[in-house]
């Protein structure tokens, strides 16, 4: 266990354990309001810390309204990925490849029932056009 620190005061302790039944199906961490949890294998993974952290930030920024909504509007909760998953798409590599990563990984993990070509535009008018519409 650590301690990462939000906006320079609040404390988030960030847990590392391989414990199954805290993740959803397919992912390496899970932020639960102002926690996080993160399999050891990524422990010094700092994008999926970062992309943990942007929820946080967004459950305090709500006043922990953002949870309800991230769980029944799967419009709020793809625009509410698409700002944790900046920092995957501002590490270094092929932005086209992180493209189509995140598109990916919005489809498989985050149940949007959207179709994937959907999905895709929505990612690249984010982080290309940097506008979402829905």
């Amino acid at each position: 266990m650590k301690f990462e620190f939000l906006y320079g005061f609040i404390p988030v302790p960030v847990f590392f354990t391989n414990l199954e039944f805290l993740y959803n199906p397919g992912t390496i961490g899970r932020s639960f309001g102002v926690f996080i949890v993160i399999k050891p294998k990524y422990e010094f993974d700092d994008v999926i810390l970062q992309h943990e952290l942007i929820h946080c930030k967004q459950f305090i920024s709500s006043f922990g309204i953002n949870g309800i909504r991230y769980l029944v509007n799967p419009n709020y909760r793809m625009l509410a990925e698409l700002e944790a998953y900046q920092t995957l798409y501002d590490a270094p590599g092929i932005k086209e490849f992180k493209l189509k990563l995140i598109t990916r990984l919005l489809f498989n993990n985050y149940n949007l029932e959207m179709d994937k070509t959907y999905i895709f535009e929505k990612v690249k008018d984010y982080y290309i056009m940097k506008m979402v519409t829905f």
